[in-house]
């Protein structure tokens, strides 16, 4: 089964139409969405997740760039010593 968003806003409303306080929808509501298990991310969850992929991207940027290096650097060794 897929896990959907859970809309709280909506289940708040609907619980205050059929006469609940609002207080206790929103505490319904919220108890409702914890307990169906769906996470959504925040905002700051998917700048942290930015973040570390433009670093990873950093590193592995560098990691490329070093391995060329050292592909040129044995290239020019075995040219001079066997060329």
């Amino acid at each position: 089964m897929a896990n959907t968003a859970f809309d709280t806003l909506e289940t708040t409303e609907n619980l205050e139409a059929a006469g609940v306080d609002t207080a206790q929808a929103k505490a319904h509501a919220r108890e409702m969405a914890k307990a169906s298990g769906v996470e959504l991310a925040s905002k700051a969850d998917i700048a942290g997740i930015k973040a570390d992929i433009a670093d990873r991207e950093t590193r592995l940027l560098w990691r490329f760039v070093m391995a060329m290096v050292a592909i040129a650097g044995l290239g020019i060794g075995l040219t001079q010593a066997f060329g």
